[in-house]
């Protein structure tokens, strides 16, 4: 490869665009045919950043319909790799006692790229939602040591009743009914989806589009990868899991934040926010 830049056709952005069929990518930022099958010309400029200003929506001027005439949006297998490529290294550091399913991280990290696409995430909202599954899940890509099978929560169902529901205070912010769903309801998915609540309202947005039962079935979002990463991209973007949302953080950014410390508020507080960050952070180098 030499020092060619193996991303300017996708303007530097391997996160956000790519060119499946030909298509390339303008300085208005849409990608449209090059001719009928001739190759891409280069764009003489950058995509413009994404704005963040007071006025209008986080992240205008991104156009994510990468190209026009494939409904799936599929990532590239250079982004994916580039992705894949990051996440091991911080694996690697990480959980380095164990062995990476290498077949299962790349399959979990395209479908998670999936719904970012679908679901207009920006390049530091991508980022984060890749820290996101790392940190909560390993992106179940795992298979030995105690974090295999890390789209569910290891821990017993006595465990569980400790922690959901003889935890009166958080068995009621997950919204915990009855002692069973404690451990009905353990974490589950790349974002580890927990509590009834959460399971109640996933069920609303994604049981008809999938053809499933997630309140009364919830290990489907264990074993079915691309409702996973819907469920976790659609929901830091609305704000479903704690009320606070992407666009929340850019807010608080706006404030004189910190966008990377505020987005850990999305799933869980502000717990281990310095290292969801580095994680972030890493993905977008």
């Amino acid at each position: 490869m030499g020092m060619g830049n193996r991303y300017s056709y996708v303007g530097n952005n391997p996160l956000l665009f790519t060119d499946p069929s030909g298509h390339c990518y303008t300085d208005s930022g849409s990608w449209i045919p090059d001719g009928t099958d001739g190759p891409c010309s280069f764009p003489t400029s950058p995509p413009p950043p994404p704005t963040h200003d007071d006025a209008g929506d986080v992240c205008e001027n991104w156009d994510i319909e990468i190209c026009k005439d494939d409904p799936n949006n599929l990532p590239s297998d250079s982004t994916v790799d580039a992705v894949v490529d990051v996440a091991v290294d911080i694996l690697l550091g990480e959980v380095y006692d164990y062995q990476i399913d290498y077949k299962t991280l790349r399959y979990n990290i395209t479908a998670l790229l999936i719904a970012a696409y679908q679901y207009g995430l920006c390049p530091e909202e991508i980022a984060y939602l890749l820290a996101t599954a790392l940190g909560e899940s390993r992106f179940g890509g795992i298979w030995d040591g105690p974090h295999k099978d890390s789209m569910r929560e290891r821990i017993s169902e006595e465990e569980a009743n400790d922690k959901y529901w003889y935890d009166t205070w958080t068995a009621n912010q997950l919204g915990n009914k009855v002692k069973d769903h404690a451990f009905f309801y353990r974490g589950r998915g790349f974002v580890q989806l927990t509590g009834w609540t959460n399971y109640y309202k996933m069920g609303q947005q994604f049981d008809a589009s999938y053809g499933v039962d997630i309140l009364n079935n919830p290990d489907v979002v264990a074993e079915n990868v691309q409702l996973a990463a819907d469920i976790a991209a659609w929901g830091m973007q609305d704000g479903a899991f704690s009320g606070y949302s992407f666009e929340d953080a850019w807010d608080d950014t706006r404030q004189g934040g910190d966008f990377y410390i505020n987005a850990r508020r999305i799933i869980n507080s502000l717990n281990h926010a310095k290292g969801y960050k580095d994680r972030a952070l890493k993905f977008m180098d």
